[in-house]
This record gives structure tokens, C-alpha cells and sequence, in this order.
């Protein structure tokens, strides 16, 4: 609907009623993120790569605002955004440390932080063992007495 104002006349038989209608922009008062789980601008972690989605959400709920009129800023930290307005954004780790995302409409703002930790590395499955060297276990023993007896059979004749 436009704003301004309008005239609206009611008939019936011979009798008529006329009102007139204010029609006024309600401009946003705030803005709110919350993250997935609906955690209103609390703190996330995620690991280096991995991604987390933050909603916005505009006070008051009547408010008249288009979803691109809400802008997403990556503030502190290292980390990309899958869009620059809208009321939803996709935020994708860096690199390690804490990384802080504005959202904005107008003249308010609201930050939401996010913890980026370092991936764990697999466990190489060695148990400890290291890795590389000799083997010296029962099957590398095998090899050598087989490896011993074939010259005795390879031998050349005199």
C-alpha cells in the first residue's frame, strides 16, 4: 500500500458513512540475529571451512523494510559471506579466530560473534609408532629366512 490519505465512503440505502485513513510508514526501530538454532546474538563456533547461517530480524514486526534493505558486513576476522543484503546470510570460516558480523538496516545495527577453530588433525593411525624405518615384527622376519634359503637353491653349478 502507498502512504498518504484516503477517503473511504460506505453507502447503504440512503444513509453513507465517511472515513479518512492516515496511511504512514512504520520505519524500523532495531534489528535482531539470531543463528539457526534461534540463539539471539549469542556466540557460535565452527571450525576452519565450515559454515554457519545467521537470521535477521527487524523490530517491530510491522515495520515496513525490504529484505535487501538489511546489509551483512564481515566486521573483525577472516571469514566470507554468501550474500551482502537479505534477511539470512551464510557465514564460512577462514581461518582460525574469532570473527564478527554486522547486520544493519538504517541506523541500527547488531554484531554476532563467531569462534573459528583450527581443524583437529586425523590421527595417522600409527598409535604413536612414527612411521618410516624398519619393521622388525614377525612377518619382516619371515622375509628374510625365505630370502636366506632361495640362494641356497639358486646356486650355480661347479
Amino acid at each position: 500500500s502507498e502512504t498518504g490519505v484516503y477517503t473511504i465512503t460506505v453507502t447503504a440505502d440512503s444513509l453513507g458513512v465517511r472515513c479518512r485513513l492516515n496511511v504512514v510508514e512504520r520505519e524500523p526501530e532495531g534489528i535482531n540475529v539470531t543463528d539457526i538454532s534461534g540463539n539471539l546474538s549469542g556466540h557460535v563456533s565452527i571450525q576452519v571451512g565450515e559454515t554457519a547461517t545467521l537470521r535477521a530480524s527487524v523490530t517491530p514486526a510491522d515495520a515496513a523494510y525490504s529484505p535487501s534493505d538489511i546489509r551483512w558486513t564481515v566486521t573483525a576476522g577472516n571469514a566470507s559471506l554468501s550474500a551482502a543484503t537479505g534477511e539470512s546470510v551464510t557465514v564460512t570460516g577462514r581461518s582460525a579466530g574469532t570473527v564478527t558480523i554486522r547486520a544493519s538496516i538504517g541506523s541500527y545495527e547488531t554484531f554476532y560473534n563467531i569462534t573459528v577453530t583450527s581443524p583437529v588433525p586425523a590421527d595417522s593411525g600409527g598409535g604413536g609408532g612414527g612411521g618410516g624405518g624398519c619393521n622388525t615384527g614377525p612377518a619382516t622376519g619371515l622375509a628374510l629366512l625365505i630370502m636366506s634359503i632361495i640362494p641356497m637353491f639358486v646356486r650355480k653349478k661347479s
